[in-house]
């Protein structure tokens, strides 16, 4: 009698590890499914182009030919051939197929269902009061997270990214102000790299959409940065602080809004002080080159819509100095920072002056226009003289026809980033900005090689409210001009979630990203430390966003809002404190304030006014002189400040 009780009890045993490893098509015993014949959904039984089905239709109003078994009887796949989410209305899988797809489940009887987690009512067919479950067919419940997005409207899916873009700012600022120094950064080490992501698997759902196989881990987050950098320094090391902390934000927001593996999106940080980008899903990425601060959706987080013209030395010592393929790579670096809210165009000098196409207008930064800005500079070659002031005729041209013609982004963020690698020699003086129309602008200037002017470029950039650069001929140029932007980072404090339409590069993935700028509050002004971003594809993918209510709506609020103009405004020393961080060359005196500008052992330092402005006042305005030895000079303007030296 023991032997067969015995017998029973391991027969029910094996029973059960059998359900666990091969769930009965009919679900858990304890649950099962509706019985084959069921009809729970017959409210929805109707035609879709004249065959008679169960009708689903979608919340814009497109009905859908369900068969009328739908989750009756087994576990099975009941969507993973059905449109919308699944596959595309011939039955073939859509590439965007969530995890659900592949699930099973069945519709049970929620008063004859117990031991397995409490069904939910149908998300298609809620009027049928039917109940679904995937637990009694073995399988987790991923699709009600995906319901969760798919109720809202299109307007509240953005609320919620921009609510989790509030509240990682406050994140990553907090942890910015606590990482100021080389003792606060030496506990961080539970931070992930990902050059190597020592965790990271192939992702067979992104590879099957990628043109290369795809290592990731989507229970981490990783830190990618330039292999060039010195990963002792201060702040590499904040970066992996920040790393440290920013992942466990990273992890509460996948744990409640990601809800399928075959959704390509990112949450992303980008790092001022080293261009580096903390990511997740983590990813295996391993680079020299990369810079976050290049990125359109950086530039455009940081600063809003500007208008902006290239002005570019093609004279011929360019091309036997060796400095013209460089500038041209420069230029292309300026043009990825830009997106299309942003109104831009090249101007080419030489002894003549030329505009891109032959326009005399700007043009908005669409991808096609960025391409061709960029085959146009590749067509060019460098040839002729040095005329600055047919450069900026030409400029004060465009600019005057692009407003004329309505032409320009509508902001006072307004700026020529002007390079030469030689003199100038047509006589040009800085007070003819004003004359040509072009006060307001803000010039930044860039002395090209070993053998460029410098006292000319710099008088032009302190006289119109710009930076000067000296920069030498095997300078990264490039990465130095696309950081235009950081002039008027420093003078917006930026509460306003900018949104950038983008296309994965590793995917081609469309995807639509929400970011702020993060700030550095301690000091005299906000200073930028880097931008947050968050993609809406976390939630939905752009395809079902697109489908939702009110979508048409909210995007031209959104387009409205990213279009919206920061309001620029710098304090008394704001400027020249940018320019410090440049060079202690780059610091402006009263004789660069003059059409003679300064003689190289010139001494005299100027600050910006005292009172805050906005937009660009006139150079001499309100302007407090210091006088004394060049060291003297920077040790008075620090102490000004209250920097201890």
């Amino acid at each position: 009698m023991q032997l067969q009780l015995f017998a029973l009890a391991l027969l029910g045993l094996v029973s059960v590890l059998c359900w666990a490893q091969d769930v009965p098509s009919t679900g858990d015993p304890r649950c099962p499914c509706l019985p084959v014949g069921s009809t729970p959904n017959g409210l929805y039984h109707g035609q879709v182009d004249g065959v008679d089905c169960l009708v689903y239709e979608f919340p814009n109003k497109t009905r859908y030919c369900y068969p009328k078994d739908y989750g009756i009887g087994k576990c099975i796949e009941h969507d993973k051939t059905l449109p919308p989410d699944c596959a595309y209305v011939d039955g073939k899988r859509s590439i965007h197929a969530p995890d659900w797809c592949d699930n099973l489940w069945c519709y049970v009887d929620p008063d004859n269902c117990l031991g397995v987690d409490a069904p939910l009512l149908s998300a298609y067919f809620p009027k049928s009061k039917t109940y679904y479950s995937y637990h009694t067919c073995g399988n987790e419940n991923v699709f009600a997270r995906h319901q969760q997005a798919a109720k809202k409207t299109a307007p509240e899916l953005i609320t919620v990214v921009e609510t989790y873009s509030v509240d990682l700012r406050k994140d990553a600022e907090e942890t910015y102000a606590m990482t100021t120094n080389k003792e606060s950064v030496e506990k961080c080490d539970q931070w992930h790299s990902s050059c190597p992501c020592q965790t990271c698997l192939v992702s067979p759902e992104w590879t099957r959409q990628s043109t290369s196989s795809l290592s990731l881990d989507f229970s981490r987050t990783t830190l990618t940065i330039s292999t060039k950098l010195d990963i002792k320094s201060l702040a590499v090391s904040r970066a992996q602080c920040m790393t440290q902390i920013i992942a466990s934000k990273y992890k509460t927001i996948r744990r409640q809004e990601y809800n399928d593996k075959n959704r390509i999106a990112y949450l992303y940080y980008g790092d001022q002080g080293t261009g580096a980008i903390i990511m997740w899903p983590a990813m295996e990425w391993c680079t020299a080159s990369y810079d976050a601060r290049l990125r359109p959706w950086y530039a455009t987080a940081a600063t809003g819509p500007k208008d902006l013209i290239i002005l570019l030395d093609a004279s011929g010592s360019m091309s036997t100095s060796n400095l013209w393929d460089p500038a041209v790579v420069a230029a292309k670096a300026v043009l990825l920072t830009l997106t299309d809210k942003d109104w831009a165009t090249i101007v080419l000098y030489s002894s003549q002056a030329r505009v891109f196409d032959d326009l005399e207008t700007l043009h908005p930064m669409t991808p096609g226009n960025q391409e061709a800005m960029a085959a146009y500079l590749d067509g060019n070659v460098a040839n002729g003289g040095t005329n600055f002031r047919k450069g900026f005729e030409l400029v004060s041209s465009v600019f005057k026809k692009s407003n004329q013609a309505d032409k320009t982004s509508g902001c006072e963020i307004r700026t020529v980033l002007f390079l030469t690698d030689g003199k100038d020699e047509s006589e040009f003086v800085p007070s003819e900005i004003a004359t040509l129309g072009l006060k307001g602008t803000s010039i930044m200037t860039y002395s090209f090689g070993e053998d460029a002017d410098e006292r000319l470029p710099k008088a032009i950039a302190c006289q119109n409210e710009g930076i000067w650069y000296p920069v030498s001929k095997d300078a990264p140029v490039a990465n130095i001009m696309a950081k235009y932007y950081q002039l008027f980072a420093a003078g917006i404090y930026s509460e306003q979630v900018r949104w950038t339409e983008y296309i994965d590069a590793v995917s081609g993935t469309p995807l639509l990203a929400g970011c702020l700028p993060v700030y550095d509050k301690s000091g005299s002004y906000a200073k930028l430390v880097g931008v947050s971003c968050m993609d809406i594809n976390v939630i939905v993918s752009l395809d079902t966003l697109r489908q939702k209510p009110l979508y048409k709506q909210m995007r031209e609020e959104m387009d409205i809002e990213t279009k919206r103009c920061a309001r620029v405004e710098y304090g008394a020393t704001t400027l020249q404190q940018l320019r410090l961080e440049v060079s202690d060359r780059s610091l402006c005196s009263s004789c660069d304030l003059t059409d003679a500008g300064c003689s190289s052992d010139s001494s005299s330092m100027v600050t910006s006014t005292q009172s805050p402005v906005t937009s660009a006042p006139g150079p001499a305005s309100g302007a407090m002189a210091f006088t004394g030895s060049p060291t003297a000079v920077v040790l008075s303007f620090l102490a000004g400040l209250g920097v201890s030296v």
